[in-house]
């Protein structure tokens, strides 16, 4: 039950825009080769690989990674692979210390095994971010060989809906009810299909009448429902590029094991998950592309929510710590942690070595929740820090648009100056939930903030383009603006 609404604040501070993603992007699985007749391929939350046999699939589950291997039973091992759809990109990743920096990988939409089972081809795509594998049947051949063995999985059964359930570590896997077709032309022929269980790990189909001199294809899309709240960690969060044209990433990871540079300020993991901070050189050649790269974080967890990068390649960095050890600097705002998680605001230079690159560090926080969403920057340097807070006691300033909370989470807006001193602060919502999470400056020297409010009392002005609450809303935006009184 939310709302749109907009409203005027005041402030005297320039920045430029901010464009942070805002979480996990939901990108198809794409394949790549990892051996001979192999391939791998990333999703959302998982990581699959291809063989002749099947393919595995490596989730995260609380208790870590479980594999979950898909066998089909009487597999050809000498299948050949069909890479097909190649992608009009090329990608670039470590893994680790110990594993090469990999540069221009070709990747594909579509593998395809060639006569997995007598006249029975295995072509793996995507449905959006999950994976898809579709068995197509040539003419005679027999559908009811495919039978398929789930080894790392708990147990099997099929729901109400007819979808495959795998159990794993707890948590449930589903094979969607398959979509079972016959192509005649454009036009389509839907037959009927049914999984069946056989034994506690392996099941089969069932198919309604099909004509047997045509093409069949049996589709089902496996859906890892049960793994996707757990995603953003080893994960990028932004990427820029500065004048030279120098590339930076900066993420969250719990990976022990990245390439520090002999420059980082930090060069272990210090706790559950950490931020990290990459400088690259796209003219150089792996591993020297890496010019920089550090962790940052204390001993508890640690998320980045925003990056920006200023033309001189200084990253500013914001998001939410549960670490009372976070490292601040000398002199910062707060080097206090002051509750159950604090927003965080820091500038790294990665052409200083050690800790001369952590040029500024603060906590922002009381003694609740805060959690920073967006970072800007202006010319100055003056950086803009947007987010919520549950927090009753943050110090705000005199001049705040509004000095107190006025009920479950609030927005706030937290200006610092070009050596990192909190210079404004002010907390805007209503009685309920309100959230920033974007933060610009318009060429007329406006500050506008965007997020969303479940509060029908949120602050508005008699200008205001809507006024009214609309409580039946799926979605809300919250817009503020302000002209400059320079």
């Amino acid at each position: 039950m939310r709302s749109i609404c907009f409203f005027l604040l005041p402030l005297s501070v320039f920045a430029a825009p901010s464009h942070e993603p805002r979480g996990p992007v939901k990108l198809p699985v794409r394949f790549e080769a990892s051996g001979s007749n192999t391939f791998s391929g990333k999703g959302l939350g998982y990581s699959v690989s291809l063989s002749p046999e099947g393919h595995t699939v490596t989730l995260r589950t609380k208790g870590g990674e479980r594999n979950i291997r898909t066998i089909i039973v009487g597999a050809n091992a000498k299948s050949v692979a069909h890479a097909e759809s190649p992608l009009p990109f090329r990608t670039s990743y470590l893994r680790g210390a110990q594993a090469a920096w990999r540069t221009n990988v070709v990747s594909f939409a579509h593998i395809r095994y060639e006569s997995v089972l007598p006249g029975v081809d295995v072509l793996y795509h995507s449905a959006g971010a999950q994976l898809e594998f579709d068995f197509v049947v040539r003419p005679g051949a027999d559908p009811h060989a495919i039978h398929m063995r789930y080894e790392g999985a708990d147990d099997l059964s099929v729901d109400r809906e007819g979808n495959l359930v795998i159990g794993a570590a707890g948590e449930r896997i589903v094979q969607e009810l398959p979509a079972v077709y016959q192509r005649n032309g454009d036009s389509m022929r839907l037959i009927s299909g049914n999984y069946r269980i056989e034994g506690k790990r392996e099941a089969a189909f069932e198919l309604g009448a099909y004509d047997r001199t045509q093409p069949l294809v049996i589709d089902p899309v496996v859906v890892y429902s049960g793994f996707l709240g757990r995603l953003g960690t080893d994960t990028a969060i932004g990427i820029a590029r500065d004048i030279r044209g120098f590339l930076y990433v900066a993420g969250n990871t719990r990976a022990a094991d990245l390439p520090t540079t002999s420059s980082s300020g930090q060069p272990a993991n210090a706790g559950d998950q950490d931020v990290f901070v990459m400088k690259l050189d796209p003219q150089a050649a792996a591993p020297n592309d890496i010019v920089y790269l550090t962790y940052l974080g204390g001993t508890g967890t640690d998320e980045l929510r925003a990056m920006a990068v200023d033309p001189k390649g200084i990253v500013y960095l914001a998001g939410t710590t549960a670490s009372v050890d976070f490292p601040t600097t000398s002199g910062a705002t707060q080097t206090v942690f002051g509750g159950e998680k604090d927003a965080f605001v820091a500038r790294i230079d990665p052409s200083q070595d050690g800790s001369a690159g952590l040029l500024s560090s603060t906590f922002f926080g009381g003694t609740g929740t805060d959690i920073a969403n967006a970072i800007s920057v202006s010319p100055a340097g003056n950086i803009y820090v947007a987010g919520q807070t549950s927090s009753s006691d943050i110090t705000m300033s005199d001049s705040a648009v509004q000095g107190s909370n006025s009920g479950g989470y609030d927005a706030f807006l937290g200006v610092y100056d070009n050596s990192g001193n909190l210079i404004y602060a002010t907390y805007l919502g209503g009685e309920k939930t309100d959230n920033a999470q974007a933060v610009a400056f318009a060429s007329d020297g406006s500050v506008v903030i965007a997020g969303n409010t479940t509060s029908p009392a949120f602050p508005l002005t008699g200008s205001a383009f809507d006024t009214n609450y609309h409580a039946g809303a799926a979605m809300a935006l919250s817009l503020a603006s302000s002209r400059s009184r320079d």
